[in-house]
């Protein structure tokens, strides 16, 4: 049985199937999921998770191409696949830790959280753990130590306040100019809801101030 999998899937075939894949989650973390993480917010509210959406990507491609390896010589590659989980276990029990804090403990960017001895603002979700930051300190603590210690929310979204400089160099009236920044900002995702931009009109420049969930995207105003 092994021999007529084996010569029904061959090297250059797995080669072709690897490049479809790794050009598959190419197109999806490079292009698809900065424009899902835009359309995640509506006023600074998160609509879904897109951590676990993420994850569950990463999962899928991951499994194609091991099931893919294995199938060139299920004896032998099911024995590397055996070792190479046992020595990326941690990690990967960090992955699903991580998964399962994320949705339990609805885990996102912006929140202030204390863990064991360590209280702060979360600033990102990483794969294997997460950082909180406390001033100009950031500390990176993986899922599994975050389980173990236990977190708990001590604040929701800290917003994120952020002053842009707006120049222009062409006839446009200075009012004409802040009505066009105004659009701008109304249709930006991560604008938090109850909050007001507010505005210093100069001479050819005007100075916002606004508060944001997410900073990561502010170059799109341009």
């Amino acid at each position: 049985m092994f021999e007529s999998i084996n010569n029904s899937f061959s090297w250059a075939g797995f080669a072709v199937i690897l490049i479809a894949i790794l050009a598959t989650g190419f197109v999806y973390f490079r292009l698809v999921n900065p424009r899902l993480s835009r359309l995640n917010y509506q006023g600074g509210q998160e609509r879904y998770n897109l951590h676990l959406v993420d994850r569950l990507v990463a999962v899928l491609l991951g499994l194609a191409i091991l099931i893919c390896f294995i199938l060139i010589n299920p004896a032998w590659h099911s024995l590397i696949v055996l070792f190479l989980l046992l020595i990326f276990y941690e990690t990967l029990l960090n992955f699903a830790t991580g998964s399962t804090l994320i949705v339990e403990a609805k885990l996102r960017e912006g929140l202030e959280v204390e863990i064991g001895e360590s209280q702060g603002v979360l600033k990102s979700l990483k794969w294997t753990g997460l950082t909180v930051s406390e001033g100009s300190k950031s500390e990176f603590l993986p899922y599994r130590k975050v389980f173990r210690d236990g977190v708990s929310v001590v604040q929701g979204n800290i917003p994120q306040i952020v002053t842009l400089r707006c120049r222009w160099n062409n006839e446009m009236e200075t009012q004409q100019a802040q009505t066009l920044l105004q659009g701008k900002l109304f249709s930006f995702p991560f604008v938090i809801n109850g909050t007001k931009p507010s505005y210093l009109v100069g001479e050819k420049e005007i100075k916002v101030s606004v508060a944001l969930t997410n900073s990561d995207y502010i170059s799109s105003l341009s």
